[in-house]
């Protein structure tokens, strides 16, 4: 029952990070991939692992959840958004998932600037 207990407080936490009611209340987010996208968040922040593999690396858990602690409702959408217009047939999506995530606030803002790039023509 604390295991329970403890993924429970641990998917509010996550949701109140991420503000979880104003992406399902936007739309702009699928709901079961928002649902998705918390419990893996949850996930990596209960771990027990000192190490992971997040794209081919082995990285310290730690650096790992301090990544996901930079994550919020805009990093989830650009996530979306990114996944989306992916054509490649995705084989792992947890494992996808994750890495995107990790990389979310690392890529985000560049991802944005070349579009703005691309619109205006620069």
């Amino acid at each position: 029952m604390m295991i329970e207990d403890n993924f429970t407080e641990t998917v509010e936490f996550v949701k109140a990070q991420i503000e979880y009611e104003n992406l399902i209340e936007s739309e702009r987010v699928a709901a079961d991939f928002l649902n998705t996208v918390v419990d893996l968040i949850a996930d990596v922040y209960l771990s027990t692992a000192q190490e992971t593999v997040i794209t081919c690396e082995v990285r310290p858990m730690r650096d790992v959840k301090n990544r996901f602690s930079l994550l919020t409702s805009e990093h989830i959408e650009y996530v979306f958004d990114c996944l989306s217009k992916t054509q490649t047939k995705v084989k792992n999506i947890r494992q996808y998932l994750r890495a995107a995530l990790f990389n979310a606030p690392a890529t985000m803002g560049a991802y944005y600037q070349r579009m703005v790039h691309e619109n205006h023509g620069y």
